[in-house]
């Protein structure tokens, strides 16, 4: 952030890329909504194919529609997976940056320090940012990445005290879903793997995280 010199600030990481129109295209909806940031949603395309093979607001189940994004949003839907492009404005009054040395869920850091700040930030429903998986990205490592994640929930920085019961009811939903990625994941790579042995045992233990499994086994292998 502070070598950028606009007064727009989108990111972009090494594996991914933008739709050309993305920049032309948002920018001016959020100068008309006197927005503070403006986020689109994401195609999801795996690294070799030639086509996404979803929408992450499309998997997260969520409306179609533009809205006003705030913090308790951060409950309901995962939002901070966008990549939203900010007001440098904005950033720099209330002295919002990336943790020095995260690598791994700064963008949940981030996003949750900035929504504390009670900005005005317009998610719309098209997707002009393509989210490439790669083997050797975090998000086709899951595994390896949770525990990371889980780390980072307890090195949260303390939140503005209004923001406080919000935040720990946030972190807290955050761990029981990483939680239950990683059941999810024992299950596909237990069945990857052909242990029926192992699965059937899991299955047993923690039926209601297997049926949970099966409802999305489809999307269990992108």
């Amino acid at each position: 952030l502070n070598a950028s010199q606009g007064q727009w600030i989108a990111l972009l990481d090494g594996d991914d890329w933008w739709d050309r129109d993305r920049l032309s295209v948002l920018i001016p909806r959020a100068l008309d909504a006197s927005a503070d940031a403006i986020a689109d949603d994401l195609w999801l395309i795996v690294d070799g194919h030639a086509k996404p093979w979803a929408t992450h607001l499309q998997r997260e189940h969520r409306p179609k529609r533009a809205a006003w994004i705030r913090l308790p949003d951060l409950l309901e839907y995962d939002y901070s997976t966008l990549q939203p492009i900010f007001s440098r404005t904005f950033l720099e009054r209330h002295r919002l940056s990336y943790a020095d040395g995260v690598r791994t869920a700064e963008d949940f850091l981030f996003i949750t320090a900035f929504l504390q700040r009670k900005p005005r930030m317009l998610v719309v429903p098209d997707p002009y940012y393509y989210y490439r998986s790669r083997p050797s990205s975090q998000i086709s490592d899951l595994a390896g990445a949770l525990p990371l994640m889980l780390n980072v929930l307890d090195a949260l920085p303390a939140p503005l005290p209004e923001h406080a019961a919000m935040m720990t009811r946030l972190v807290e939903q955050r761990r029981r879903q990483h939680k239950r990625v990683q059941s999810f994941l024992q299950f596909r790579d237990m069945l990857k793997g052909g242990d029926i042995r192992g699965l059937t045992t899991q299955a047993a233990r923690h039926p209601g995280q297997f049926l949970a499994f099966l409802a999305e086994a489809p999307d269990a292998f992108w």
